[in-house]
């Protein structure tokens, strides 16, 4: 994801109202459409990293490259080993070798994002006890998340993410196949978590597709 916009410094003085000139020259560059970068940047540059097909093997040298070039990006993580057939699969957690890297990652400065509970769909019970298996990993609970494909706990997914005219266009160029098909969000269904997304996360990447 890139974004770019226009930083406005905003300089800090001994003054007892500092932060308020601060707070308020925020405010106006936000109401005027202008994004504030630090450092006199012009543009921002994130990676969050979905963890399908990824192993040990195959992405360590990639994060080496990373770090090497300087990056510390967001690698996602499925905390536990799934009991179906995966749509995309690949290490998780419960691998104790990926586990120690992922770990290893995350002190090097990479932050570690969750996919879901793992590759398959999870019930609502499942989510809560493996984001639990997540804290206790990293020490907390999961600051970004992104859906995983085919899960249907997944939030405001297919044509959830969506309302009006706009949810109708979606729902008809699917042929409705995704109108009912993902329940995150759904209160009271087996497969609900919001509440506790939104009590235990801080971002959800939504990531803008038609399948």
């Amino acid at each position: 994801m890139i974004s770019s916009g226009i930083w406005t410094h905003v300089g800090v003085n001994t003054c007892n109202n500092g932060n308020l000139l601060a707070s308020e020259a925020k405010k106006e560059a936000m109401m005027s459409g202008r994004i504030q970068w630090p450092d006199g940047k012009d543009f921002a540059f994130t990676i969050f990293d979905d963890t399908d097909h990824s192993t040990f093997a195959t992405v360590r040298d990639v994060y080496a490259f990373l770090s090497d070039c300087g990056f510390r990006t967001t690698k996602s993580v499925w905390p536990v080993r799934g009991k179906q057939t995966p749509v995309n699969g690949g290490d998780t957690c419960e691998n104790p070798e990926y586990r120690a890297w992922v770990v290893n990652l995350q002190s090097m400065g990479f932050e570690i994002g969750y996919h879901m509970t793992t590759y398959h769909s999870s019930l609502r019970e499942e989510t809560i006890a493996d984001l639990k298996k997540f804290a206790g990993l990293f020490g907390h609970y999961p600051v970004t998340m992104e859906n995983h494909v085919g899960c249907k706990e997944n939030i405001y997914w297919g044509s959830a993410r969506v309302s009006g005219v706009h949810k109708y266009i979606y729902n008809l160029l699917t042929l409705n196949r995704h109108s009912k098909e993902f329940r995150g969000h759904i209160t009271g269904d087996e497969y609900f978590w919001g509440d506790i997304c939104k009590a235990k996360v801080k971002y959800v990447r939504d990531s803008r597709k038609i399948r």
